[in-house]
């Protein structure tokens, strides 16, 4: 299969770029609204509409672009970009956080 033309991967970073941005934009006066999970299939659908058109390229930019929007903004609130504190096994298994039981 050949390569896409420039004019579609010009079309394909367009798609990476404004679409992430316009997400971003439409999903902000909702954060306290919507679950991380909901905002994160929107920026999926974003990367495969951008690798769709433009292919691998701008796929991948969408991708990069959209990890570091929905991080920065709906993981760890307004102008956060911190690792995120994820439970231990432990704690999602039984439910419990036994950091805290004073044990």
């Amino acid at each position: 299969m050949a390569g896409r033309s420039p004019r579609r991967q010009a079309a394909g970073y367009a798609v990476a770029v404004l679409g992430t941005i316009g997400l971003t934009a439409s999903l902000i006066p909702f954060r306290s609204d919507i679950t991380p999970l909901s905002a994160g299939f929107g920026y999926l659908v974003v990367v495969v509409v951008a690798a769709a058109i433009g292919g691998l390229g701008p796929g991948g930019a969408a991708s990069v672009f959209g990890f570091l929007t929905f991080n920065f903004y709906f993981l760890n609130g307004l102008l956060g970009l911190a690792p995120m504190n994820m439970p231990t096994m432990r704690t999602t298994i039984t439910g419990e956080d036994l950091s805290t039981t004073g044990s």
